[in-house]
């Protein structure tokens, strides 16, 4: 188990013709957990399940604490093959 914090970014865009995109980020407070097996003294499988609670603001002075959405969570699954020389 690892306690960190992070930082995520997002472009949000809409499918309408005179919309723009907005760039929004986010520091967010996350946990992960993981598992490392072992298949030789210097490779390994990774796998981890990564999850935090953050609310997105725009860059323009909201940032990072600000906007006007609601906290989302975030989760993530991350799988990794590891070696070493």
């Amino acid at each position: 188990m690892a306690p960190g914090i992070g930082f995520d970014h997002i472009v949000v865009s809409s499918t309408l013709a005179n919309s723009s995109q907005n760039s929004e980020g986010a520091i967010v407070p996350r946990a992960r957990f993981g598992w490392r097996h072992m298949v030789d003294s210097s490779a390994s499988i990774d796998l981890a399940l990564d999850a935090g609670m953050g609310k997105f603001a725009l860059y323009d002075g909201d940032f990072p604490f600000g906007g006007n959405g609601s906290e989302v969570a975030l989760l993530g699954l991350n799988v990794g093959l590891v070696w070493g020389l």
